[in-house]
């Protein structure tokens, strides 16, 4: 389990270092399941920085984040910083 701080926005950035030209990354909780487009291209194609908003944050959800739908899932429990 990773933790991932908030910023006081609620925004959270993930940066993912692949060798996919198009990563897709979603996010799940239980809210449902939703794709995150990539906030930065990188030149190469080995960096992909990701950035999204909680609207409804609560310190107890997990939210599991998958790349690529199966390649590489991460749990983050994200921490608000108040």
């Amino acid at each position: 389990m990773e933790e991932l701080l908030l910023n006081h926005f609620g925004l959270a950035i993930l940066t993912f270092a692949v060798s996919d030209e198009s990563p897709e990354l979603f996010w799940e909780s239980k809210e449902g399941t939703s794709l995150i487009s990539p906030a930065e291209y990188p030149l190469q194609g080995k960096q992909w920085t990701y950035q999204f908003y909680f609207q409804h944050y609560s310190p107890e959800l997990l939210w599991n984040i998958t790349l690529n739908k199966s390649i590489l899932t991460r749990n983050y429990r994200f921490i608000s910083p108040i």
